[in-house]
Protein backbone atom coordinates (compact mmCIF):
# COMPACT_ATOMS: atom_id res chain seq x y z
CA UNK A 1 0.00 0.00 0.00
CA UNK A 2 1.15 3.32 -0.95
CA UNK A 3 2.63 6.10 2.03
CA UNK A 4 -0.23 9.32 2.03
CA UNK A 5 1.13 12.30 2.02
CA UNK A 6 -0.70 15.63 2.96
CA UNK A 7 0.41 19.15 0.92
CA UNK A 8 -1.25 22.20 2.56
CA UNK A 9 -0.90 25.35 0.70
CA UNK A 10 -3.17 27.87 -0.15
CA UNK A 11 -1.90 28.56 -3.26
CA UNK A 12 -2.46 26.46 -5.94
CA UNK A 13 0.68 27.22 -7.57
CA UNK A 14 2.21 25.64 -5.07
CA UNK A 15 0.95 23.00 -4.67
CA UNK A 16 0.96 21.94 -7.89
CA UNK A 17 4.99 22.51 -8.30
CA UNK A 18 5.25 19.92 -4.79
CA UNK A 19 2.86 17.30 -6.21
CA UNK A 20 4.91 17.50 -9.75
CA UNK A 21 8.45 16.99 -7.63
CA UNK A 22 7.20 13.89 -5.53
CA UNK A 23 5.05 12.43 -8.08
CA UNK A 24 6.58 8.78 -7.13
CA UNK A 25 5.05 5.36 -7.94
CA UNK A 26 5.11 4.45 -3.93
CA UNK A 27 3.58 7.67 -3.11
CA UNK A 28 0.09 8.74 -2.86
CA UNK A 29 -0.04 12.69 -2.53
CA UNK A 30 -3.24 14.39 -1.70
CA UNK A 31 -3.87 18.26 -1.07
CA UNK A 32 -5.29 20.80 0.67
CA UNK A 33 -6.03 24.38 0.45
CA UNK A 34 -6.12 25.95 3.95
CA UNK A 35 -6.00 24.32 7.37
CA UNK A 36 -9.86 23.68 7.75
CA UNK A 37 -9.59 21.43 4.82
CA UNK A 38 -6.30 19.67 6.36
CA UNK A 39 -8.02 19.00 9.29
CA UNK A 40 -10.51 17.51 7.89
CA UNK A 41 -8.84 15.47 5.57
CA UNK A 42 -6.31 14.43 8.39
CA UNK A 43 -9.26 12.30 10.19
CA UNK A 44 -10.20 10.47 7.39
CA UNK A 45 -6.59 9.24 6.23
CA UNK A 46 -3.30 7.95 8.02
CA UNK A 47 -0.70 10.26 6.32
CA UNK A 48 2.92 9.19 6.51
CA UNK A 49 3.76 12.90 6.15
CA UNK A 50 2.48 16.43 6.29
CA UNK A 51 3.97 19.32 4.21
CA UNK A 52 2.69 22.64 5.84
CA UNK A 53 2.96 26.02 4.85
CA UNK A 54 3.22 28.39 7.63
CA UNK A 55 1.54 31.61 6.02
CA UNK A 56 -1.78 30.85 5.14
CA UNK A 57 -4.97 33.16 5.39
CA UNK A 58 -7.58 32.05 8.18
CA UNK A 59 -6.05 29.18 10.01
CA UNK A 60 -2.13 29.52 9.53
CA UNK A 61 0.39 26.55 9.46
CA UNK A 62 1.21 26.78 13.51
CA UNK A 63 -2.37 26.69 14.65
CA UNK A 64 -2.90 23.83 12.13
CA UNK A 65 -0.13 22.19 13.50
CA UNK A 66 -1.46 22.56 17.17
CA UNK A 67 -4.75 20.98 16.19
CA UNK A 68 -2.87 17.86 14.49
CA UNK A 69 -0.53 17.21 17.69
CA UNK A 70 -3.90 17.54 20.49
CA UNK A 71 -5.89 14.95 18.07
CA UNK A 72 -5.31 11.44 19.78
CA UNK A 73 -5.10 9.47 16.03
CA UNK A 74 -2.85 12.22 14.18
CA UNK A 75 -0.26 13.41 17.10
CA UNK A 76 2.31 11.31 16.03
CA UNK A 77 2.04 12.09 12.84
CA UNK A 78 5.35 14.11 11.14
CA UNK A 79 5.00 17.58 10.29
CA UNK A 80 7.39 19.61 7.83
CA UNK A 81 6.84 23.81 7.91
CA UNK A 82 7.31 25.33 4.73
CA UNK A 83 8.15 28.99 5.04
CA UNK A 84 10.64 32.08 2.75
CA UNK A 85 10.48 33.20 6.63
CA UNK A 86 11.99 32.54 10.14
CA UNK A 87 15.42 31.32 10.02
CA UNK A 88 15.61 32.89 13.70
CA UNK A 89 15.41 31.42 16.30
CA UNK A 90 12.33 33.01 18.36
CA UNK A 91 10.53 31.27 15.01
CA UNK A 92 12.11 27.66 14.93
CA UNK A 93 11.00 27.34 18.96
CA UNK A 94 7.37 28.47 18.26
CA UNK A 95 7.93 25.94 15.06
CA UNK A 96 8.82 23.08 17.25
CA UNK A 97 5.84 23.67 20.19
CA UNK A 98 3.58 23.65 17.28
CA UNK A 99 4.70 20.03 16.50
CA UNK A 100 6.93 20.20 13.70
CA UNK A 101 9.85 17.98 12.94
CA UNK A 102 11.92 20.42 10.31
CA UNK A 103 11.53 23.24 8.35
CA UNK A 104 11.81 23.51 3.94
CA UNK A 105 12.77 26.72 3.12
CA UNK A 106 11.76 28.58 -0.22
CA UNK A 107 13.04 28.33 -2.60
CA UNK A 108 12.89 24.57 -2.57
CA UNK A 109 15.25 23.15 -3.03
CA UNK A 110 14.30 19.72 -4.58
CA UNK A 111 16.86 17.60 -4.11
CA UNK A 112 16.56 18.27 -0.23
CA UNK A 113 12.57 18.17 -0.51
CA UNK A 114 12.60 14.43 -1.91
CA UNK A 115 15.33 13.18 -0.09
CA UNK A 116 13.76 14.30 3.49
CA UNK A 117 10.67 13.02 2.27
CA UNK A 118 12.18 9.55 1.05
CA UNK A 119 13.42 9.43 4.81
CA UNK A 120 9.75 10.03 6.44
CA UNK A 121 8.18 7.31 3.44
CA UNK A 122 10.13 4.64 4.90
CA UNK A 123 9.97 5.45 8.51
CA UNK A 124 6.35 4.96 7.68
CA UNK A 125 6.52 1.34 6.22
CA UNK A 126 8.45 0.09 9.26
CA UNK A 127 6.17 1.64 11.46
CA UNK A 128 3.38 0.14 9.70
CA UNK A 129 5.54 -3.08 10.13
CA UNK A 130 5.91 -3.08 13.49
CA UNK A 131 2.48 -2.51 14.31
CA UNK A 132 1.49 -5.47 12.61
CA UNK A 133 3.16 -7.22 15.32
CA UNK A 134 0.75 -5.35 18.46
CA UNK A 135 3.51 -3.02 19.52
CA UNK A 136 2.93 0.69 19.69
CA UNK A 137 5.22 2.36 17.62
CA UNK A 138 6.35 6.47 18.81
CA UNK A 139 7.80 7.92 15.81
CA UNK A 140 9.91 11.18 16.75
CA UNK A 141 10.48 11.89 13.21
CA UNK A 142 14.05 12.84 11.44
CA UNK A 143 16.54 14.32 14.17
CA UNK A 144 18.99 16.29 12.55
CA UNK A 145 19.50 19.23 15.49
CA UNK A 146 20.29 19.18 19.40
CA UNK A 147 16.86 20.80 19.73
CA UNK A 148 14.55 17.79 17.91
CA UNK A 149 17.19 15.27 20.00
CA UNK A 150 15.90 16.94 22.77
CA UNK A 151 12.38 17.18 21.71
CA UNK A 152 12.51 13.49 20.55
CA UNK A 153 14.03 12.72 23.92
CA UNK A 154 10.98 15.01 26.00
CA UNK A 155 8.57 12.33 23.37
CA UNK A 156 9.69 9.08 24.34
CA UNK A 157 9.92 9.57 28.09
CA UNK A 158 6.43 11.22 27.98
CA UNK A 159 5.62 7.65 26.53
CA UNK A 160 7.61 5.05 28.53
CA UNK A 161 8.87 3.58 25.51
CA UNK A 162 10.91 0.44 26.06
CA UNK A 163 13.00 0.24 23.02
CA UNK A 164 14.77 2.76 20.79
CA UNK A 165 15.16 2.07 16.65
CA UNK A 166 17.65 4.77 15.72
CA UNK A 167 17.36 4.65 12.12
CA UNK A 168 20.47 6.39 10.59
CA UNK A 169 20.34 8.25 7.69
CA UNK A 170 23.46 9.85 5.44
CA UNK A 171 25.01 12.81 6.95
CA UNK A 172 23.76 11.52 10.36
CA UNK A 173 25.65 13.33 13.22
CA UNK A 174 26.74 12.04 16.57
CA UNK A 175 26.23 15.71 17.95
CA UNK A 176 22.52 15.08 17.10
CA UNK A 177 21.63 11.55 18.37
CA UNK A 178 23.53 11.46 21.53
CA UNK A 179 21.46 14.27 23.45
CA UNK A 180 18.98 11.86 22.43
CA UNK A 181 20.39 8.22 23.46
CA UNK A 182 21.65 10.24 27.32
CA UNK A 183 18.62 11.34 27.75
CA UNK A 184 16.45 7.18 27.97
CA UNK A 185 17.18 4.59 29.83
CA UNK A 186 16.13 2.03 27.66
CA UNK A 187 18.36 -0.43 24.92
CA UNK A 188 19.12 1.03 21.31
CA UNK A 189 19.25 -0.83 18.08
CA UNK A 190 21.32 1.13 15.72
CA UNK A 191 19.42 -0.08 12.00
CA UNK A 192 22.10 1.18 9.12
CA UNK A 193 20.22 -0.61 6.79
CA UNK A 194 20.02 0.09 2.67
CA UNK A 195 17.04 -0.58 0.50
CA UNK A 196 18.55 -3.51 -1.61
CA UNK A 197 22.36 -5.32 -1.64
CA UNK A 198 23.24 -2.69 -4.52
CA UNK A 199 21.83 0.41 -6.16
CA UNK A 200 20.02 -0.75 -10.00
CA UNK A 201 23.13 1.37 -12.09
CA UNK A 202 20.44 1.38 -15.01
CA UNK A 203 17.22 2.29 -13.64
CA UNK A 204 19.36 4.87 -11.54
CA UNK A 205 20.95 6.44 -14.44
CA UNK A 206 17.64 6.21 -16.64
CA UNK A 207 16.24 8.59 -13.93
CA UNK A 208 17.05 11.60 -15.92
CA UNK A 209 16.25 13.54 -12.74
CA UNK A 210 19.27 14.74 -10.70
CA UNK A 211 16.63 15.36 -7.26
CA UNK A 212 15.36 12.06 -8.13
CA UNK A 213 18.80 10.36 -8.46
CA UNK A 214 20.36 12.27 -5.10
CA UNK A 215 17.77 10.86 -3.24
CA UNK A 216 18.10 7.24 -4.58
CA UNK A 217 21.91 7.34 -4.13
CA UNK A 218 21.59 8.49 -0.76
CA UNK A 219 19.45 5.89 0.71
CA UNK A 220 22.04 3.78 0.27
CA UNK A 221 25.15 5.83 2.06
CA UNK A 222 23.40 5.28 5.61
CA UNK A 223 26.94 3.01 6.35
CA UNK A 224 29.02 6.41 5.79
CA UNK A 225 28.30 7.41 9.75
CA UNK A 226 28.02 4.34 11.44
CA UNK A 227 31.87 4.32 12.39
CA UNK A 228 31.83 7.44 13.65
CA UNK A 229 28.36 6.75 15.86
CA UNK A 230 29.88 3.66 17.63
CA UNK A 231 32.51 5.11 18.15
CA UNK A 232 30.58 8.10 20.18
CA UNK A 233 28.62 5.66 22.28
CA UNK A 234 31.58 3.40 23.05
CA UNK A 235 33.30 6.15 24.56
CA UNK A 236 30.01 7.60 25.73
CA UNK A 237 29.51 4.18 27.56
CA UNK A 238 26.27 3.59 25.87
CA UNK A 239 25.38 -0.20 25.05
CA UNK A 240 23.88 -0.66 21.78
CA UNK A 241 23.31 -2.78 19.49
CA UNK A 242 24.21 -2.32 15.53
CA UNK A 243 22.48 -4.31 12.57
CA UNK A 244 23.51 -3.56 9.44
CA UNK A 245 22.00 -4.95 6.08
CA UNK A 246 19.07 -4.61 3.56
CA UNK A 247 15.30 -4.29 3.23
CA UNK A 248 13.34 -6.58 1.38
CA UNK A 249 9.60 -7.51 0.89
CA UNK A 250 9.94 -10.10 3.67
Amino acid sequence: MNAKILIVDDRPENLLSLESLLAMPDITILSANSGNSALAMILDHDFALVLLAVQMPGMDGFETAEIIRKNKSSRHVPIIFITAIGREDPFMTKAYEAGAVDFLYKPINPQILISKVRIFVELYKQKQELEKTGVEVINAGMVDTVDKAVSAAGLFNKNSVDLIFLNISTYALSHTVLPLIQRINCPVIVLNLQPTPAIDYVKFNSMGDRGKMTAAWLSYCQSCVTPELASVFNRAGIKYHLITGYLDED
